[in-house]
């Protein structure tokens, strides 16, 4: 191969290389989610949660559901307002995760962006003074 061809050659190889032409670009890097979350619910009520490598590390949530009560009195509706605080070790898949107990039965959190976040709570309360389920969706942000 002669001096030029081979130049050319190299300088056909380097620009290739350099213009991005070679391989395929590598995925973006994952979104961090780490941090400190706060926002609301449908009913009004606040939600957090902290996230630390990649995973839901505790969670706060307010819950308004309207049941029933039964007791040597008698029995008839009832509301219950209150909250939840868990603390859990629920890993983030993708861009979503989901945690299920006894109070919070099912919480889904889908993540649209680094700082936003949004999903679906169901609450259950099987207690003495007042049983019922409740259902809504909730909005937050990092902070």
């Amino acid at each position: 191969m002669s001096m030029f061809k081979r130049g050319c050659a190299v300088l056909l190889v380097t620009l290739v290389a350099a213009c991005g032409g070679g391989s395929p670009t590598s995925p973006s890097a994952a979104l961090d989610y780490n941090g400190n979350w706060t926002g609301t619910t449908a009913q009004g009520k606040p939600i957090s949660f902290s996230v630390s490598g990649n995973t839901v590390t505790t969670f706060n949530v307010g819950f308004v559901v309207q049941g029933r009560f039964s007791n040597s009195s008698g029995s008839g509706s009832c509301t219950s307002d209150g909250s939840v605080t868990q603390t859990t070790t629920t890993a983030i898949a993708g861009q979503a995760f989901t945690f299920s107990g006894t109070t919070v039965s099912s919480l889904v959190g889908n993540f649209s962006s680094a700082t936003s976040a949004s999903g679906t709570l169901a609450f259950t309360l099987t207690n003495t003074s007042c049983t019922g389920t409740a259902t809504t969706t909730w909005t937050a942000t990092k902070g």
